[in-house]
Protein backbone atom coordinates (compact mmCIF):
# COMPACT_ATOMS: atom_id res chain seq x y z
CA UNK A 1 0.00 0.00 0.00
CA UNK A 2 1.28 3.41 -0.88
CA UNK A 3 -0.14 6.86 -0.29
CA UNK A 4 0.29 9.63 -2.82
CA UNK A 5 -1.12 13.11 -3.41
CA UNK A 6 -3.11 13.90 -6.55
CA UNK A 7 -3.13 17.27 -8.40
CA UNK A 8 -6.16 18.40 -6.32
CA UNK A 9 -4.08 17.99 -3.14
CA UNK A 10 -5.98 14.93 -1.87
CA UNK A 11 -4.33 11.82 -0.47
CA UNK A 12 -5.12 8.60 -2.31
CA UNK A 13 -4.09 4.95 -2.13
CA UNK A 14 -1.98 4.21 -5.17
CA UNK A 15 -3.10 1.01 -6.91
CA UNK A 16 -0.39 -1.57 -7.73
CA UNK A 17 -1.43 -1.57 -11.39
CA UNK A 18 1.75 -3.28 -12.62
CA UNK A 19 1.08 -6.16 -10.24
CA UNK A 20 -2.50 -6.42 -11.51
CA UNK A 21 -1.25 -6.55 -15.09
CA UNK A 22 1.23 -9.27 -14.16
CA UNK A 23 -1.47 -11.36 -12.45
CA UNK A 24 -3.78 -10.92 -15.47
CA UNK A 25 -0.97 -12.02 -17.78
CA UNK A 26 -0.27 -15.12 -15.67
CA UNK A 27 -3.98 -16.02 -15.62
CA UNK A 28 -4.15 -15.58 -19.41
CA UNK A 29 -1.09 -17.83 -19.77
CA UNK A 30 -2.74 -20.51 -17.64
CA UNK A 31 -5.86 -20.20 -19.81
CA UNK A 32 -3.78 -20.73 -22.96
CA UNK A 33 -2.12 -23.80 -21.42
CA UNK A 34 -5.51 -25.21 -20.41
CA UNK A 35 -6.89 -24.60 -23.91
CA UNK A 36 -3.90 -26.41 -25.45
CA UNK A 37 -4.37 -29.31 -23.02
CA UNK A 38 -8.07 -29.56 -23.86
CA UNK A 39 -7.26 -29.54 -27.58
CA UNK A 40 -4.51 -32.20 -27.38
CA UNK A 41 -6.38 -34.50 -24.98
CA UNK A 42 -10.09 -33.96 -25.69
CA UNK A 43 -11.07 -37.15 -23.85
CA UNK A 44 -9.96 -35.80 -20.51
CA UNK A 45 -8.19 -37.60 -17.71
CA UNK A 46 -9.45 -40.75 -15.97
CA UNK A 47 -11.20 -39.96 -12.71
CA UNK A 48 -11.67 -36.31 -13.65
CA UNK A 49 -15.16 -34.96 -14.48
CA UNK A 50 -15.60 -33.88 -18.12
CA UNK A 51 -16.70 -30.37 -17.09
CA UNK A 52 -13.68 -29.59 -14.91
CA UNK A 53 -11.16 -28.48 -17.55
CA UNK A 54 -13.60 -26.26 -19.51
CA UNK A 55 -14.76 -24.76 -16.20
CA UNK A 56 -11.14 -24.04 -15.20
CA UNK A 57 -10.50 -22.51 -18.63
CA UNK A 58 -13.56 -20.26 -18.32
CA UNK A 59 -12.54 -19.23 -14.81
CA UNK A 60 -9.02 -18.30 -15.95
CA UNK A 61 -10.31 -16.31 -18.92
CA UNK A 62 -12.85 -14.40 -16.81
CA UNK A 63 -10.33 -13.79 -14.01
CA UNK A 64 -7.71 -12.50 -16.47
CA UNK A 65 -10.26 -10.19 -18.11
CA UNK A 66 -11.54 -8.90 -14.76
CA UNK A 67 -8.10 -8.24 -13.32
CA UNK A 68 -6.95 -6.56 -16.54
CA UNK A 69 -10.10 -4.41 -16.45
CA UNK A 70 -9.36 -3.41 -12.86
CA UNK A 71 -5.75 -2.60 -13.78
CA UNK A 72 -6.93 -0.42 -16.67
CA UNK A 73 -10.10 1.21 -15.36
CA UNK A 74 -9.99 0.79 -11.55
CA UNK A 75 -10.21 3.96 -9.48
CA UNK A 76 -8.13 4.46 -6.32
CA UNK A 77 -9.56 5.24 -2.90
CA UNK A 78 -9.21 8.98 -2.35
CA UNK A 79 -9.58 11.14 0.77
CA UNK A 80 -11.44 14.09 -0.76
CA UNK A 81 -11.04 17.22 1.39
CA UNK A 82 -13.56 19.28 -0.58
CA UNK A 83 -16.38 16.73 -0.10
CA UNK A 84 -15.03 15.62 3.30
CA UNK A 85 -15.47 11.99 2.28
CA UNK A 86 -13.64 8.82 1.31
CA UNK A 87 -14.38 8.30 -2.39
CA UNK A 88 -13.61 5.86 -5.19
CA UNK A 89 -13.98 7.62 -8.51
CA UNK A 90 -17.16 9.69 -8.20
CA UNK A 91 -18.79 7.37 -5.62
CA UNK A 92 -18.71 8.34 -1.94
CA UNK A 93 -17.73 5.34 0.20
CA UNK A 94 -18.06 7.09 3.56
CA UNK A 95 -18.29 10.71 4.73
CA UNK A 96 -15.62 11.64 7.27
CA UNK A 97 -18.37 12.18 9.85
CA UNK A 98 -19.22 8.43 9.70
CA UNK A 99 -15.65 7.35 10.51
CA UNK A 100 -14.86 6.80 14.19
CA UNK A 101 -11.13 6.10 13.87
CA UNK A 102 -8.35 4.65 11.74
CA UNK A 103 -7.58 1.13 12.89
CA UNK A 104 -4.06 -0.23 12.54
CA UNK A 105 -4.37 -3.97 13.09
CA UNK A 106 -1.20 -5.88 13.94
CA UNK A 107 -1.41 -9.56 13.03
CA UNK A 108 1.24 -11.84 14.51
CA UNK A 109 1.87 -15.07 12.68
CA UNK A 110 3.32 -18.01 14.58
CA UNK A 111 6.45 -18.51 12.47
CA UNK A 112 6.75 -15.30 10.52
CA UNK A 113 7.08 -11.60 11.09
CA UNK A 114 4.16 -9.37 11.92
CA UNK A 115 1.97 -7.94 9.25
CA UNK A 116 -0.44 -5.02 9.42
CA UNK A 117 -3.79 -4.07 7.91
CA UNK A 118 -5.33 -0.63 7.92
CA UNK A 119 -9.08 -0.17 8.32
CA UNK A 120 -11.39 2.80 8.58
CA UNK A 121 -13.71 1.95 11.46
CA UNK A 122 -17.13 3.43 10.84
CA UNK A 123 -19.46 4.41 13.65
CA UNK A 124 -21.71 1.60 12.47
CA UNK A 125 -20.34 -1.97 12.48
CA UNK A 126 -18.92 -2.19 8.96
CA UNK A 127 -15.22 -1.45 8.43
CA UNK A 128 -13.50 -0.26 5.28
CA UNK A 129 -10.42 -2.38 4.60
CA UNK A 130 -7.68 -0.29 3.01
CA UNK A 131 -5.27 -3.20 2.66
CA UNK A 132 -2.12 -4.81 4.00
CA UNK A 133 1.20 -3.24 4.94
CA UNK A 134 4.22 -5.39 5.76
CA UNK A 135 6.52 -2.88 7.45
CA UNK A 136 5.69 -1.47 10.90
CA UNK A 137 7.14 1.99 10.21
CA UNK A 138 5.33 2.26 6.89
CA UNK A 139 2.08 1.03 8.47
CA UNK A 140 2.18 3.57 11.28
CA UNK A 141 3.16 6.36 8.88
CA UNK A 142 0.30 5.57 6.47
CA UNK A 143 -2.21 5.27 9.32
CA UNK A 144 -1.04 8.60 10.77
CA UNK A 145 -1.24 10.36 7.39
CA UNK A 146 -4.78 9.06 6.82
CA UNK A 147 -5.83 9.98 10.36
CA UNK A 148 -4.47 13.50 9.86
CA UNK A 149 -6.29 13.84 6.54
CA UNK A 150 -9.66 12.77 7.98
CA UNK A 151 -9.07 14.30 11.41
CA UNK A 152 -9.63 11.08 13.36
CA UNK A 153 -7.44 9.17 15.86
CA UNK A 154 -5.47 6.00 15.15
CA UNK A 155 -6.24 2.92 17.21
CA UNK A 156 -3.76 0.03 17.36
CA UNK A 157 -5.34 -3.44 17.62
CA UNK A 158 -3.15 -6.50 18.26
CA UNK A 159 -4.19 -10.01 17.25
Amino acid sequence: MQLATNPRGNLYLAEPRNLYWLIALVMAGVAVLLAMWIKTEPGGVDGQPDWLRPFALGFCVLAAAGIAGWARFGKPIEFDQRRRAVVRGSRIIAPYAEIAHVELREVSMEYSQKSYRIFLQRKRPRKIDLGPVHNDLEASSIAADIATAIERPVQLVRH
